[in-house]
């Protein structure tokens, strides 16, 4: 690392990221104060060699680098250990930026939900998820599971949940706490297989906060990109970015 400026109130360095083949990589940041104990980090000049604003690949609006959900996973600078972790975070997410230029995706797979509201509501699914199994928060971090709201196909629907996993409807659950297996599936935790009906009984109001989880995500993100398109023109470096004009061809309308 190099220092290329320091002032009371900001911090320019020059950062070298090793490549896999060995060779160097260097980006210039810019590092300011935010709050009693934590930092923004951005490129010196925004856009230089990065996308200005994309949230595929955790750039935000202000051309801020976003290494972490910050309500949850907080990236403070109170300690020598946590900056040791800050400065490991900053590097990692350069390396990513490499990749993700090359292979227009980003490399660690899915990742949290874009839009604090959606983030959080992520959060509290992964937290529900969790409670009913391993295996159930797995499909959801890999985002396998998801969940509607309207129970049924005709224009009137029943009031509760449909849950599906890679796209194929596993499970019903009404407003009452009713569930409505497929294939004999009596609820959604790992041993609903093996459990009698009786032992997944407190599992309906799990299920159906899940649902509820569940559907705010999709709601919330659906709304952040709604207003992104609005305020962003897009960068087109990502294959399976909603801005990307390609991907909105595939998805409107189904012409492409």
């Amino acid at each position: 690392m190099l220092l290329r400026g320091v002032r009371a109130d900001r911090l320019k360095a020059r950062l070298s990221v090793i490549r896999p083949d060995g060779t160097q990589d260097q980006f210039d940041v810019l590092i300011e104060p935010r709050g009693a104990s934590s930092v923004s980090v951005r490129e010196a000049v925004v856009g230089c060699r990065l996308p200005s604003w994309c949230p595929d690949r955790h750039i935000n609006a202000d051309g801020s680098f976003c290494l972490s959900w910050a309500e949850a996973e907080p990236l403070t600078i109170d300690s020598l250990e946590n900056a040791q972790r800050w400065w490991a975070a900053l590097f990692g997410f350069l390396k990513r930026q490499r990749i993700a230029e090359r292979a227009r995706r980003w490399p660690m797979g899915r990742s949290r939900a874009h839009g604090p509201d959606a983030a959080q509501a992520e959060a509290e699914a992964e937290a529900i998820a969790g409670s009913l199994g391993y295996r159930l928060l797995s499909d959801l971090r890999r985002g396998k599971l998801s969940a509607k709201f309207g129970i049924g196909t005709g224009v009137v629907k029943t009031p509760g949940w449909s849950f599906y996993l890679d796209g194929r409807r596993i499970l019903n659950i009404r407003y009452d706490g009713i569930i409505t297996g497929l294939s004999n599936r009596t609820c959604l935790c790992d041993l609903w297989k093996i459990a009698t009906p009786s032992a997944c009984r407190d599992h309906q109001g799990q299920v159906i906060a899940l649902g509820m989880a569940l559907v705010r995500q999709q709601e919330a993100e659906a709304l952040f990109w709604s207003e992104a398109k609005r305020r962003l023109v897009c960068c087109r470096s990502m294959d399976s970015c909603p801005l990307n004009p390609a991907v909105q061809e595939k998805t409107c309308g189904g012409l492409a």
